[in-house]
């Protein structure tokens, strides 16, 4: 499982890289579907602090549960992805001069 989870963190952004050049539609739905994500994992993880605060339940175990969020973890295993993929379009077709 290891072996597959760091394969696949090198493999999709280099693919998401190749369908983005190649179809700017494909780049536009990268970004939107990095928006949605960051919207979904940001609320998950607000409304699971929330419910902490509110039943005055601070334990450290408590907010693990969120782990458990299958949605939030989908959610952050995108973004992962799509940072990736920012970092690796920002490395190859930045454009203009950069300092080196």
């Amino acid at each position: 499982m290891r072996l597959m989870i760091g394969i696949a963190s090198l493999l999709l952004p280099g693919l998401m890289l190749l369908a983005g050049r190649r179809w700017p539609a494909a780049a536009r739905a990268f970004d939107a579907c990095a928006w949605i994500a960051a919207l979904l994992f940001g609320n998950i993880a607000a409304f699971s602090v929330y419910e902490i605060i509110r039943d005055g339940t601070v334990f450290m175990t408590k907010i693990h549960a969120v782990f458990l969020n299958e949605v939030f973890l989908a959610s952050g295993s995108y973004l992962g992805l799509y940072a990736f993929y920012l970092l690796l379009e920002r490395t190859f077709f930045r454009s203009g001069n950069r300092p080196r």
